[in-house]
């Protein structure tokens, strides 16, 4: 079995907090409902939820309590203390839920609560009658009635990433959320958003919602990973007073591969997440299967010239990104020269948030000629306004061939 990994960010007033599964620790306990609302947010350890042999509805038509019980046992295993549940109104029943569907939610949210976790509810997915605003109202409280004030869930979201574009959408979430919250009781009530312009999104649906807020928002962020920082700060600052949770950010369990600095993904010129910028007409970058360092995998440019706008280089959006001026990073590689003349090295590339080039460090340059496999080692402070960093392997001015290899990027300290 496996299941769908979901990072989870909170961010509240004077709060920007990670939340991940400790290293080699224990795991930890489902958040206290006595806590304030944005601490019991930021001890969540959240993981979205869906059998790998029964996906999205699949889970409930195809109800399997034992398999569901192992899963819960491994999320909790790895560090997760909730797991979050989507329910269909088509599949449990509308505008009534059935007694078997209530039953299997009552079921899982048991065995959650058996190995510790609380629940997540998304309500309304997979649903577009908005006009029916009675058949919804009626949905709400039969299906969450014996949840209401329950310390076993940990929030609601009344409908997974709301449009609000979708004029009809708005009018129908403007009527639910407060059924919702009445039936919910002390239990949070959250509504999210997700991009493109995840930003105009977010402010739109607040402005739209101003009667009637959520307990706080919860926003989805699939955007570029260097504005991620910037982007959680500028929702913060649009639904602060409340509390802003980002609900889902990365990649799926199904594309986490580690990062390809040892270069074992490739073809031809496209390397596996890296990028090649200013490759001139006579320059001859590529993936070489059969040259490594430690492996055979690497990246090789040759023929390559200057140009005052840089060289060509082979560049890479490292995952580690800088909270704030001051920062220190190191990158290192391994490379190597055939013929080499020129310069070969590696660097640290600073930017603000509206992608301006900021400053660089440089690592030394590679030693001309034909040379063995060499460390190549740069550290760069991050400068004031820096909103991310972009890792460079740069060849100019080299007419012959160097590989780089083996790259590796971390905060030191």
């Amino acid at each position: 079995m496996a299941w769908a990994a979901v990072v989870s960010f909170i961010l509240a007033p004077d709060l920007i907090r990670l939340i991940s599964a400790p290293p080699g620790g224990t795991s930890p306990s489902a958040p206290s409902a006595t806590s304030t609302l944005p601490a019991r947010l930021a001890d969540l350890h959240l993981m979205d939820y869906v059998p790998s042999d029964a996906a999205w509805t699949y889970m409930w038509t195809r109800w399997k309590p034992t398999h569901v019980e192992e899963d819960f046992a491994r999320i909790k295993a790895i560090g997760a203390n909730s797991v979050r549940l989507n329910i269909e109104p088509s599949t449990f029943g509308y505008p009534r839920p059935t007694a078997a569907m209530t039953d299997e939610l009552a079921s899982a949210i048991k065995s959650a609560a058996a190995h510790d976790l609380t629940v997540q509810l998304t309500l309304f997915d997979w649903w577009s009658a908005y006009k029916d605003t009675s058949g919804g109202d009626q949905w709400v409280r039969a299906l969450l009635a014996p949840y209401q004030s329950d310390s076993e869930i940990s929030f609601i979201d009344v409908k997974n990433e709301i449009d609000p574009s979708d004029a009809s959408a708005m009018t129908w979430l403007e009527h639910e959320l407060p059924v919702v919250k009445q039936v919910a009781g002390s239990v949070p009530v959250t509504v999210s958003v997700t991009g493109p312009n995840i930003l105009g999104n977010l402010a739109s649906v607040r402005g739209q919602l101003a009667g009637e807020q959520p307990d706080f928002y919860d926003i989805h962020y699939y955007d570029q990973a260097e504005h991620a920082l910037a982007t959680f700060q500028q929702a913060k600052s649009l639904v602060t007073p409340l509390p802003l949770f980002i609900g889902e950010t990365g990649k799926t369990t199904g594309e986490d591969a580690p990062f390809n600095g040892d270069f074992l993904v490739g073809n031809g010129t496209d390397v596996a997440d890296w990028t090649l910028v200013r490759a001139d007409n006579d320059a001859t970058p590529a993936w070489d299967a059969t040259v490594g360092h430690d492996a055979a995998g690497s990246v090789r440019l040759s023929h390559t010239g200057t140009s005052a706008d840089g060289n060509p280089a082979y560049v890479a959006t490292p995952v580690v990104q800088p909270t704030s001026a001051g920062q220190t990073f190191e990158m290192t590689a391994w490379a190597k020269g055939d013929n080499a003349t020129g310069e070969n090295r590696i660097a640290i590339c600073w930017f603000d948030v509206d992608d301006n080039y900021l400053s660089e460090t440089d690592s030394p340059i590679l030693p001309t000629g034909t040379t063995d496999w060499h460390w190549l080692t740069v550290t760069s402070k991050s400068p004031s306004g820096a909103a991310y960093e972009l890792s460079y392997l740069k060849s100019g001015g080299n007419t012959g061939t160097v590989y780089f290899d083996d790259v590796t990027f971390a905060e030191e300290g």
